[in-house]
């Protein structure tokens, strides 16, 4: 198999369809856009049978393990290569006319619902599952939500939130921001799940940092 995207196949067949789920958790660091090179080690994964029951990803890492999820094959490099260069995706014109660098509606909306659909239904069935970590402003310390569903991206948006250039995300009466603060790369938290002896981390930054 090979990794590959199409965005007009509406009624693609998850990719871990008819696949054993390893019990192992996957851990994925953020870092905007180096979490490309994230989406090509999923894809790898995804093309090669290596599916983890459990993703626990910050920031752009629980944007990763969304598509991962839901089996979706090339579908983060593809989005990413695709509006990179979009100002609605994310950019200063944003923070300048909406206080927001993230086009969070153009992202989390009018690109799944409608320009490039995301498979919902696959996600939503996958034997997989998605913590999304954020940190709570008020408390000091990092919120880890299992996405219930794949419209649960309220946390994905509260997890992907940079300071200073995005609004507080609220929701469940938390104030929530972009996870790395508190918790970059959550593989203690993958050990205090007890679900797994082993756990995967894919980090975004060089062996040096």
């Amino acid at each position: 198999m090979r990794a590959s995207y199409s965005p007009t196949d509406t009624n693609r067949t998850p990719a871990w369809t008819g696949q054993d789920i390893l019990d192992v958790n996957l851990v994925l660091e953020g870092g905007a856009m180096r979490a490309q090179f994230t989406a090509g080690v999923l894809d790898f994964f995804m093309d090669h049978g290596v599916w983890c029951k459990n993703v626990i990803g910050t920031s752009a890492g629980s944007l990763c393990g969304y598509n991962y999820v839901a089996g979706e094959v090339g579908r983060t490099c593809f989005l990413n290569t695709k509006y990179c260069a979009d100002p609605r995706y994310l950019s200063m014109r944003n923070f300048a006319t909406a206080g927001n660098a993230i086009g969070t509606q153009f992202m989390f909306e009018e690109i799944p619902d409608r320009l490039d659909p995301f498979n919902y239904d696959g996600f939503d069935r996958s034997p997989m599952r998605l913590t999304a970590v954020s940190s709570d402003l008020e408390l000091g310390e990092a919120d880890y939500h299992v996405l219930e569903n794949g419209h649960d991206t309220q946390y994905l948006l509260a997890s992907s939130s940079m300071p200073l250039v995005c609004k507080i995300v609220e929701v469940d009466g938390k104030k929530l921001l972009d996870g790395g603060p508190c918790d970059s790369v959550p593989l203690l938290h993958s050990m205090l799940m007890g679900t797994a002896r082993k756990h995967i981390v894919v980090l975004t930054q060089d062996a040096t940092y």
